[in-house]
């Protein structure tokens, strides 16, 4: 992907966007143009001394949720946890480090070629929406309520293929759900699907998310569903709430589950809900970035605001329209492997030309023909110029706005962010400092002071996000009067 070829939304990708952040700690380094290996040093341990849930196991009130739910003693001791929390973190690193490799192969959302920090980032983050099956299954480990199953780790890698199989699952593949088993029975109270041993936990659709929900048995194909947690291994809820065997859907089927079949498109052509299409080649009518034009073609408008028609790619080495490239009329001209750039003075033809893309240490004439958005055309003063990795940690760096930050723009090689103050690539800030790019260090929020602060207490004023998370604290809702509070549960 190229620097320019699209509007990229990283709050879009990341599971942790306007809510809380992480900061790296210290535990990556950089050196030029790496960043250290680690052995995952960044992940969220902090679970790894959690205590298991003691409680008897008769009815009793939760005093965080406010429901009446049996709970269950799982006889998980700290060192069991602790055990099983490094193994589970050390498989983290592992398979975000696998999606990583896939950034610029399948639609991943994060355009980073570096896949060492770009996996680094995740684990400060918490991952992404995608990943966040990991996330809860660590949680329901820190609570004594499941382990972690090494056994289909292999496999569950296998799955981030050249196929982007990992990505085109309808949930997440059925080795990948295995890595957590749960411990506790049908009917005492859970938090995660990971909790139960029947891998469901059943919630009142009424309640605030985070009330406690009850392990329930799944159901079978055909059964009326809620979830897909609900379903067997190997099917989905479809959206008619029924368990469906997974498959992949044929041109003109619901694609809103389930993958298209090979060489179709899932679309929502007039704003109906998506269905697969065949991909659109000469002469069919598309809007820029909707990239429905087949493989070779491109589609070409008049101004963003007006739809296009899908024409051939440019050749390298032609001229190209960058101009309509940039102000979103067209998709990227070029073809998949070029980029449209500026040609140097003095050169014919004069103008843009489509340009092949290129990697770290190879000559460039612009940004845009590096092959992620962590590199950049540096110029050297041998009178060379070559595309390299962002500046890292200590290194210098320029500000970017904020406007092209949140569109998907780098000033320093992910996780580290340029402080504004020193023109230098640091960490994540801590508690009480000022948000760097609305961003702070691990487990922090960035108030609307722009300092970063611990997520609220129960009555601290809160912000409710797009995405329904808060900057309250686990266990919290930000409620009526935008107070932090304790969920309302039935």
């Amino acid at each position: 992907m190229f620097r320019f070829s699209a509007v990229f939304l990283a709050c879009l990708a990341l599971s942790a966007c306007g809510s809380s952040n992480s900061n790296s700690s210290g535990s990556v380094t950089t050196t030029g143009d790496t960043v250290s290996d680690t052995g995952g040093g960044l992940s969220d341990a902090g679970g790894d001394t959690a205590k298991p849930d003691t409680t008897s196991g008769d009815a009793g009130k939760d005093t965080t949720t406010g429901s009446d739910i049996a709970t269950q003693d799982t006889g998980q001791s700290a060192e069991q946890i602790a055990a099983q929390m490094a193994a589970a973190s050390k498989a983290e690193s592992d398979i975000y480090l696998a999606f990583c490799k896939q950034n610029l192969v399948c639609d991943t959302g994060l355009y980073w070629s570096n896949a060492t920090a770009c996996r680094d980032t995740l684990l400060i983050d918490g991952g992404l929406t995608s990943l966040t099956f990991f996330a809860d299954g660590k949680a329901a480990i820190a609570a004594g309520r499941a382990t972690f199953d090494a056994a289909t780790l292999a496999e569950c890698l296998a799955s981030f293929d050249a196929k982007c199989t990992f990505l085109l699952v309808p949930d997440v593949p059925a080795a990948c759900s295995q890595l957590f088993k749960g411990l506790v029975d049908n009917a005492f109270a859970c938090t995660y699907d990971q909790d139960c041993k029947s891998g469901f936990c059943k919630r009142n659709a009424a309640n605030d998310p985070e009330c406690l929900g009850t392990c329930a048995a799944k159901v079978a194909t055909g059964a009326i569903c809620i979830s897909n947690a609900q379903c067997p291994l190997g099917n989905i809820c479809n959206v008619d709430g029924k368990c469906v065997v997974i498959k992949a859907a044929a041109k003109g089927e619901s694609c809103l589950e389930q993958a298209c079949q090979d060489g179709l498109l899932c679309a929502a052509p007039g704003g109906i809900s998506p269905i697969c299409i065949e991909k659109g080649t000469a002469g069919t009518t598309c809007t820029p970035w909707d990239f429905i034009c087949t493989d070779g073609f491109y589609c070409k408008a008049p101004d963003a605001s007006s739809d296009g028609v899908c024409s051939a790619v440019v050749a390298a080495g032609d001229t190209c329209d960058k101009d309509g490239w940039y102000n979103g009329a067209t998709e990227n001209p070029c073809g998949k492997k070029d980029v449209c750039v500026d040609q140097p003075a003095g050169v014919t033809p004069t103008g843009a030309t489509c340009k092949p893309v290129v990697k770290v240490g190879e000559a460039c004439l612009s940004s845009d023909q590096c092959d992620g958005y962590d590199q950049a055309c540096f110029d050297y003063q041998d009178g060379t110029s070559a595309c390299d990795y962002l500046p890292a940690l200590g290194d210098a760096c320029e500000p970017l706005t904020q406007d092209d930050l949140d569109s998907g723009y780098l000033d320093c090689l992910p996780p580290f962010v340029c402080d504004p103050g020193s023109t230098t690539c640091v960490a994540r800030p801590g508690v009480g400092k000022d948000c760097v790019e609305n961003l702070c260090g691990s487990g922090l929020v960035c108030n609307d002071a722009g300092k970063c602060a611990e997520p609220g207490k129960s009555g601290a004023a809160c912000t409710t996000y797009s995405d329904g998370s808060s900057d309250c604290a686990k266990g919290l809702v930000c409620g009526d009067g935008d107070k932090c509070q304790v969920p309302v549960c039935k």
